[in-house]
């Protein structure tokens, strides 16, 4: 299924880089929020954290754009549990890396463009420093398919140039489900537990645009 997706993904690539009539390349830098994977007393968060973003768009007419976009948010896991961490502690580093098929589509043509969109892809997720006291092991990388919703502006300086405030929601599936990182004895705490099957994060950022 997701070699499937990966052909997909690249076979549309590939035909909107020759039917398009412009292109357009982004490179932007915000925040994103975070995401708790249950709302229980006890759970599993990951921190906000910055995010950095690069993107290749194909324009299609005035209104539309496809893109590639490529997004790095660099945070931590975190723990709540009444037996190992009565209070909020880090189990590990985190870095999420986001690779996305996008559709975009501008409301006006002008100096000043508003936009909304939304597309599909992988998340990768590596894990790093784990916190000894909690884990026995280290905690496996995880690759989730992720689909993803954005909206925002664009204020072009010239014809060239411009500049993209852009909101951002990022939806994997089956969230970062961690089986196993406890000891099997632990009677406290299970990472599965009350899992959300969609952890939406929110990532706000600015950025320089150049079409070409």
């Amino acid at each position: 299924m997701q070699n499937t997706v990966k052909l997909v993904l690249l076979a549309l690539a590939f035909q909107s880089a020759f039917l398009a009539q412009a292109q357009e390349i982004d490179v932007n830098y915000g925040y994103q929020f975070g995401t708790k994977f249950s709302g229980d007393s006890d759970y599993l968060s990951i921190d906000a954290g910055n995010q950095l973003g690069l993107s290749f768009g194909w324009s299609f007419s005035d209104n539309t754009v496809a893109q590639i976009t490529y997004n790095r948010h660099s945070s931590a896991l975190l723990i709540k549990d009444r037996d190992v961490s009565p209070t909020e502690s880090k189990l590990a580093d985190l870095t999420a890396h986001w690779i996305m098929l996008n559709g975009l589509y501008y409301f006006t043509d002008g100096n000043i463009m508003p936009f909304v969109g939304g597309g599909a892809g992988y998340a990768f997720v590596n894990f790093e420093n784990e916190n000894n006291a909690i884990v026995d092991q280290g905690i496996d990388s995880a690759t989730r398919i992720a689909f993803s919703l954005k909206g925002g502006v664009t204020f072009w300086l010239g014809d060239h140039i411009g500049i993209k405030v852009q909101g951002d929601v990022f939806l994997p599936l089956n969230g970062f489900n961690l089986e196993a990182i406890f000891n099997e004895d632990y009677d406290g705490f299970r990472s599965a537990e009350n899992i959300r099957p969609i952890s939406p994060y929110l990532g706000l950022n600015v950025g320089l645009v150049a079409r070409l």
